[in-house]
């Protein structure tokens, strides 16, 4: 199962998150992401019939975020991001929200939708 899973009021999915706790190889065309977690993505995706999957990742250094299509279906997109995780979020939660903010729809997205 995914980690995380917006569902709409009517039962509609519109974004799937999945964490990884591995570190992206930036140097790597395909970021060496493993192809095991490229294909789990996939299946979420057409299990929950979401056009929108994040997988997420611990900040690097020289990433940009990536969008991979699904070949046969090119609506459905699975975006590769990266956050940072060396927050105390005792102290400073409003960091976390405000990089998540900014994956998910940039920074007036609301939680709430």
């Amino acid at each position: 199962q995914p980690d995380i899973v917006f569902v709409k009021a009517d039962g509609s999915i519109p974004l799937i998150i999945d964490t990884k706790y591995k570190l992206l190889d930036s140097r790597d065309k395909k970021l060496g992401i493993a192809q095991s977690d490229m294909y789990q993505m996939f299946a979420y995706a057409k299990k929950y019939n979401c056009d929108r999957v994040i997988m997420l990742y611990p900040h690097i250094d020289k990433l940009e975020e990536k969008t991979f299509a699904i070949e046969r279906d090119m609506s459905r997109k699975i975006k590769i991001n990266t956050v940072g995780i060396g927050i105390d979020l005792q102290k400073n939660k409003r960091a976390l929200l405000g990089q998540l903010k900014i994956i998910l729809g940039g920074p007036n997205a609301s939680f709430n939708s």
